[in-house]
């Protein structure tokens, strides 16, 4: 995925929901701009400053159970950002478009 600052500002960042119902994430695939990062489950992936028009792209793996329970998986990661202004602190959130994983089976 892409993440790109669009505000005045530049803007710590931290995403959330990378992993979802049904599926294991390979915390040694993370990527940051190509580059390993350490990441704790439970603690959001810790992006950094990302200045004004500033891209990050992350990457990573996730496993799908063995059995899942439905056909398609969703994903909509939450961004939460901090930036400052004229000595002011701000912090907000934003989602991702969402993405689907489809699971096909070959149950014969």
């Amino acid at each position: 995925m892409r993440v790109t600052n669009i505000g005045n500002a530049p803007a710590y960042v931290t995403l959330f929901g990378l992993v979802q119902d049904e599926t294991t994430l390979d915390i040694q695939s993370i990527r940051i701009n190509g580059r390993p990062v350490t990441y704790r489950p439970g603690e959001g992936l810790y992006l950094g400053l990302l200045r004004p028009s500033e891209t990050v792209e992350v990457t990573y793996r996730l496993r799908v159970s063995d059995h899942p329970l439905q056909n398609r998986i969703r994903f909509r990661i939450r961004a939460v950002y901090t930036y400052g202004v004229d000595q002011q602190t701000s912090s907000n959130s934003a989602f991702s478009n969402e993405a689907a994983v489809w699971i096909e089976s070959d149950d014969e």
